[in-house]
C-alpha cells in the first residue's frame, strides 16, 4: 500500500473512532457508554499520534518553520491545525485526568472533577468544529483517494508492504 493510501485509511479510521467517541456520549451515564467513549477516545489519541508522526516532515516544513513563501492553502491549514492541536491536547489531557480521578480516591473531589469536565466538554466541542473545518480543507484529497481506493476493478490491497 502506498503512502497516500496509508494516510487515507488512517484518516478514515480516525474519523470513525472520533464519530464513535461523540456518538457514545449519548450513553455516557451508563458504564458501557462511558467505557466506549473512553476506549474510543484513547484510540483517537493513539491514532492521532501516528497521524502526526507520519506527517512530521510536512509539519516541520509548513507549520513549525513558518516559511514566508508558503501558499494560501498551507497558511489556511496552519490557522486551523495549530488551534486544533492545542484543543486536542486539552481534550485528551482533561479526559485522562477525569478518568484517573474516577479510578482513584480523587473522584470525591467533585469541584476539581467538574472543572476538568467543563474543560473536556468545551475543548471537545471546539475541537469538533475545527475538525470539520480541517476535513473541509482536505475534502478534495479525501474524495480523490476514495475514488482510487474504491474504483471498480481496483483490488483493495490493505497490506502495509511498500
Amino acid at each position: 500500500m502506498n503512502k497516500a493510501k496509508r494516510y487515507f485509511w488512517l484518516d478514515i479510521l480516525l474519523l470513525g473512532l472520533f464519530a464513535l467517541t461523540i456518538v457514545s456520549l449519548a450513553g455516557h451515564h451508563s458504564a458501557v457508554g462511558l467505557m466506549i467513549h473512553s476506549v474510543a477516545g484513547a484510540l483517537v489519541i493513539l491514532g492521532s499520534l501516528v497521524h502526526v508522526i507520519w506527517h512530521w516532515d510536512w509539519i516541520k516544513a509548513n507549520i513549525l518553520r513558518y516559511p514566508s513563501d508558503i501558499g494560501k492553502a498551507c497558511r489556511a491549514n496552519r490557522r486551523i491545525d495549530l488551534p486544533l492541536l492545542g484543543l486536542f491536547a486539552l481534550c485528551g489531557v482533561s479526559g485522562l485526568a477525569i478518568g484517573l480521578m474516577d479510578l482513584t480516591w480523587m473522584a470525591h473531589i467533585l469541584l476539581l472533577r467538574e472543572g476538568w469536565s467543563h474543560l473536556h466538554h468545551l475543548s471537545g466541542s471546539l475541537m469538533l468544529l475545527l475538525l470539520l473545518l480541517h476535513l473541509g480543507h482536505h475534502v478534495k484529497w479525501l474524495a480523490c483517494m476514495a475514488r482510487k481506493c474504491f474504483a471498480p476493478g481496483n483490488p483493495m490491497n490493505l497490506t502495509l508492504d511498500n
